[in-house]
């Protein structure tokens, strides 16, 4: 087949050679090109699940002739565990915790080739050993220091830096740290306070807090649970557990 930078379209026949300095059209997007690596990429996928699926059955086929007598519980404990693997193999995206990445089914999957650690500020470095030996080329941390440090329930710990996480460490050893320096969360007049005194004025308020209109539906949903209260200013904190309203 061939690709007419003309018509932007893939042809039988050759088509005439372009001009002089004319703009060729990228052949990645010519409705056909994308058409084709469509369909195989649903090829590959429905392969992986077959695959998959097929693996599944043979391990169910080889534990279920070895079931006899006392032996029962244990080898289905090893199938039910030997199933959760493969599934982990043929999956892109596995989320966990820190705790349980450290589980026997996920010492058995393949490595992972990126593995990253969202609230890496709030974890002591011990806690991160498990998730660490899963991944063979890349870890990424993802963190704020400013906010709560290295949860630990021990104070004798401190003495020895125990509740100094990982990403702290590296950031004091040197390592570049790429902050992401825009918040969408809170009202300006609230976020100037830890912006100058956490962050040093380095972070900034994002488009959608600086809108006049910014928390209106909030605003008067609050105002109308507390006619009588002047409300100045609502902070709107959410994290990964939850959200924290502040008036």
């Amino acid at each position: 087949m061939y690709v007419n930078h003309t018509t932007k379209k893939v042809q039988l026949t050759c088509p005439p050679r372009p001009n002089d300095g004319e703009e060729l059209y990228p052949t990645d997007q010519m409705p056909h090109y994308r058409g084709c690596m469509s369909s195989l990429v649903k090829y590959i996928e429905r392969h992986n699940d077959l695959h998959s699926k097929l693996l599944q059955l043979i391990q169910v086929q080889n534990v279920s002739a070895e079931i006899a007598g006392s032996k029962r519980s244990l080898l289905t404990a090893e199938l039910h565990q030997n199933l959760e693997t493969s599934v982990l193999d043929s999956t892109h995206i596995v989320m966990t915790t820190l705790g349980s990445s450290g589980s026997r089914t996920l010492e058995g999957v393949n490595q992972f080739s990126v593995i990253v650690v969202d609230e890496a500020a709030q974890s002591c470095e011990p806690s991160m050993l498990p998730a660490l030996q899963l991944g063979s080329n890349h870890c990424v941390l993802v963190g704020d220091p400013q906010q709560l440090p290295a949860t630990i329930f021990s104070m004798s710990g401190r003495s020895t830096k125990y509740d100094r996480s990982l990403f702290q460490r590296l950031e004091e050893a040197g390592h570049h740290v790429y902050m992401l320096n825009t918040q969408y969360r809170m009202h300006p007049m609230i976020s100037s306070f830890p912006r100058r005194i956490f962050y040093d004025g380095s972070l900034v308020d994002g488009p959608n807090v600086t809108k006049p209109d910014y928390g209106s539906d909030l605003k008067m949903a609050i105002r109308a649970h507390f006619r009588h209260f002047q409300v100045c200013a609502v902070l709107v904190y959410l994290s990964c557990f939850g959200s924290v309203i502040f008036i």
